[in-house]
């Protein structure tokens, strides 16, 4: 579609915030530290079928910074079909003790996570990823956490790098 007013954005949140239904938000690089909302999320995703995508041979890198709320993704929606594509998000937690949480939260139907990196540099237990019903997690690493589905139907989960993490089969593949 059209450029959103007032775009390029200094920060991804604020892109997604001015997004609405059917937006792609298209990241350049670098690295992007982004502030936490009135609820403690960093990115909260409102509109339905939106897109985080890579700008072509861009590697950006989105994590959260210190402000960040306990448990709180880096990236969160409920709505359906949000896409996370070719990009990495950090789960940092920065501050001793804080107990952050996964990189991204997609428990809205028909959501999908493909080559991308999530990662999380807490050691709480917390889920790396999660995805919701009919989802897709493809092409994908996930590092150092674990990957989870919320509460539906069948999650795709293929051709992805798993390091350090914890993954149920019974979650999965019941």
């Amino acid at each position: 579609g059209d450029p959103i007013d007032g775009s390029p954005f200094d920060n991804v949140s604020a892109a997604v915030d001015a997004s609405n239904d059917d937006y792609t938000v298209v990241v350049g690089p670098g690295e992007f530290v982004e502030e936490p909302d009135s609820s403690d999320v960093v990115i909260s995703i409102t509109s339905e079928n939106l897109t985080i995508t890579a700008a072509d041979g861009a590697e950006p890198t989105i994590r959260n910074n210190e402000e960040a709320g306990d448990n709180a993704p880096v990236i969160k929606s409920t709505e359906p079909e949000t896409a996370i594509e070719e990009v990495t998000v950090i789960s940092d937690d920065r501050v001793e003790g804080r107990n952050l949480g996964p990189a991204v939260s997609l428990t809205g139907k028909n959501s999908r996570i493909s080559d991308s990196t999530l990662t999380s540099v807490v050691r709480n237990g917390n889920p790396n990823g999660v995805i919701g019903p009919d989802g897709t997690v493809n092409g994908s690493t996930i590092d150092n956490g674990s990957l989870n589905h919320a509460e539906g139907d069948a999650v795709v989960v293929r051709n992805n790098n798993f390091t350090g993490i914890q993954l149920d089969p019974e979650a999965f593949w019941t």
